[in-house]
């Protein structure tokens, strides 16, 4: 074959019947190809001349060659075109061949099963929907609450609420209630209500939180906009003692206050006063204690001043000079002494802690000296006998000095022979009457009296 060169067009000679060379010319507009003796066909406008030496090419029955392929390469064996058209009827045929009818059956049940589901499935979103929407639906609740001088001017109460709603969601969560006992709202569920803190006053007071807890059931079936009142327990306050209130009690009232909208300059303002009040209570309550660890150590020691010499016919009372409660004598009476039965008067010196004896007085054989102690007027009055006298010793007692006052004598002389007997009065060595003597010790009834035992 003799191929023409030509920048448009290729000639092609077939073997044997070169007088039959003829030029490929495209039929028409429709895309199909047709050869007779007669017409040609330019490659340029059917294959891209990249192509035009390396492939086949198909016109109608013919197929031209390459010069270099033979008719009985494999490469370039004419294959039977399978147009767009007849690829679709094949498949269309073997689509359209009936499976067998139980295979049709099997397929619409499940179909049915398929939708069937389906539709369960949506009814179950749907109700789960619902339910959800139900859940979110809150109702007021309302409790009963009993605080002395609480209104509308102080912060809000915070309660503590913890539970599960209707939906299986936990709930744990702070309201704040008014005095009117609203402030509640929960969705429908079982909780368990508390007090969380005191609320913040406007006069520097300070709640004890309740110690009591309060269930809240709203059924499922509670109507929309329903209100659940809960009337037991009731939340009972009663004011705290100042020095006992903490600073964290105090930040976590603060903080609530804040949390529940209250004016932040209110806030701080109670908060404050709080604090002062708090810090003056702590400071009498120091000095308290102070005060009573004092009164612990004097009174050890005056006890144990009055013990020193055993626990047998020892009696004895502690007064209080100022009247701080807090011990500053001593008047004791000890059987054990030497001489009889004893009177003594201890004072307790605070500052350096030591017991000191200011006065004493022996009653004498087989007497019972008594102790007097005035109160109002810090008088101590022994009383102590001699041969044929009876005295009446008045002392004044500071805490740190005993001063004799005056004594009130009784002296007598027994009758002998053509002697009478004789009595006397006197206050020191000035004469008095028996009756002004029987006024002073009827006087003393208005003195304590400590009995001291007798030997």
């Amino acid at each position: 074959m003799e191929e023409r060169d030509d920048e448009q067009t290729r000639e092609f000679a077939f073997p044997g019947d070169t007088d039959l060379t003829q030029e490929l010319q495209l039929a028409g507009n429709t895309g199909n190809l047709y050869l007779s003796p007669d017409e040609t066909v330019e490659l340029s406008d059917v294959v891209p001349d990249v192509m035009a030496d390396d492939v086949p090419f198909k016109v109608g029955k013919h197929s031209i060659l390459p010069e270099d392929a033979t008719a009985g390469d494999a490469a370039f064996t004419p294959k039977t075109r399978t147009t767009p058209d007849a690829e679709d009827a094949q498949a269309a045929g073997e689509s359209t061949v009936e499976p067998p009818r139980k295979h049709r059956g099997l397929v619409v049940l499940l179909v049915l099963l398929v939708t069937c589901a389906l539709v369960a499935a949506a009814a179950w979103f749907v109700y789960q929907y619902r339910l959800h929407q139900e859940a979110l639906v809150t109702h007021a609740v309302w409790v009963q609450v009993d605080a002395p001088g609480y209104d509308l001017v102080d912060s809000k109460i915070p309660f503590h609420i913890e539970g599960t709603s209707m939906n299986g969601g936990i709930v744990d969560t702070v309201a704040f209630v008014g005095p009117d006992g609203w402030g509640i709202e929960l969705p429908r569920g079982t909780y368990v209500v508390a007090v969380a803190s005191s609320p913040l006053l406007d006069d520097a007071q300070f709640y004890e939180v309740p110690d009591v807890q309060a269930t809240v059931e709203i059924p499922d079936d509670t109507e929309d906009g329903a209100s659940v009142e809960v009337g037991y327990p009731k939340f009972e306050f009663m004011f705290a003692n100042p020095a006992d209130i903490t600073d964290e009690q105090i930040d976590l009232a603060y903080d609530y206050a804040i949390e529940s909208g209250f004016d932040v300059d209110k806030a701080d303002s109670y908060r404050a006063a709080l604090v002062v009040k708090r810090d003056e209570a702590l400071a009498v309550a120091r000095a308290a204690a102070e005060k009573a660890e004092r009164i612990t150590a004097a009174t050890e020691a005056l006890e144990a001043k009055a013990k020193e010499s055993g626990g047998a016919g020892v009696s004895y009372q502690l007064a209080d000079l100022d009247g701080d409660e807090m011990p500053e004598l001593l008047l004791a009476g000890n059987s054990e002494s030497a001489l009889g039965a004893m009177c003594f008067v201890y004072a307790y010196d605070a500052f350096s802690h030591q017991v000191v004896e200011l006065c004493s007085a022996a009653g004498g054989a087989n007497h019972e000296p008594g102790i007097w102690y005035s109160t109002a007027r810090h008088e101590v009055v022994f009383a102590t006998t001699g041969t044929n006298t009876e005295t009446f010793t008045f002392y004044s007692i500071s805490s740190a000095v005993a001063t004799i006052e005056y004594s009130y004598v009784h002296s007598w002389t027994q009758a002998s022979g053509q002697t009478p007997a004789t009595e006397s009065f006197s206050i020191g060595s000035d004469p008095i009457s028996e009756q002004a003597f029987l006024d002073m010790i009827n006087g003393l009834s208005r003195y304590t009296y400590l009995a001291s035992p007798a030997s």
